[in-house]
């Protein structure tokens, strides 16, 4: 079984309150993103050939207007910022092969997912979905696949072990 395949009674097991939690989830990040250096970035290698450095540029040019601090508002506007932030540089340092500072990138999401709540982080992943599914500057299905979908599937489950 993996990180990413537990159920809300697996959850469970690692807090019994909000703080523990927080604390615990380091070994649980561990675990997460060793399947995922394994995992996941071999789907990246199947699509690297239709990514380029100019294309990643094209796109974090493209993403900048979801970071545009004048559109920090509301609270749900910043929490989408900030996961569009952590997306271009899982996808920057991911094209450049740089997967430590790539995972790092995933792992902020991971956290901010906790620290502002898993059920409204799991909104804004999955408008980014929606929205690299729907980007023409080039094809982003192997980040939907690789990071995407398992972290809107870990935001739901750990919603129930933070309440």
């Amino acid at each position: 079984m993996s990180a990413l395949d537990l159920n809300e009674s697996d959850a469970s097991q690692f807090t019994t309150t909000r703080e523990e939690f927080h604390l615990n989830m380091a070994v649980v990040f561990d675990i997460a993103f060793a399947i995922f250096a394994e995992k996941r970035f071999l789907l990246y290698e199947d699509y690297n050939m239709q990514t380029s450095p100019m294309n990643i540029i094209k796109l974090c040019q493209t993403f900048s207007s979801f970071t545009d601090p004048n559109l920090w508002k509301t609270e749900e506007k910043r929490y989408q910022a900030y996961g569009v932030s952590c997306m271009r540089r899982f996808l920057t340092f991911g094209c450049f092969r740089n997967y430590e500072l790539g995972m790092q990138a995933i792992k902020d999401i991971f956290m901010a997912s906790c620290a502002i709540g898993s059920r409204l982080f799991a909104v804004v992943l999955d408008d980014l979905r929606n929205l690299f599914e729907t980007t023409e500057e080039l094809d982003l299905r192997w980040a939907v696949e690789a990071v995407l979908d398992d972290a809107i599937i870990w935001c739901t489950k750990m919603t129930a072990a933070c309440q």
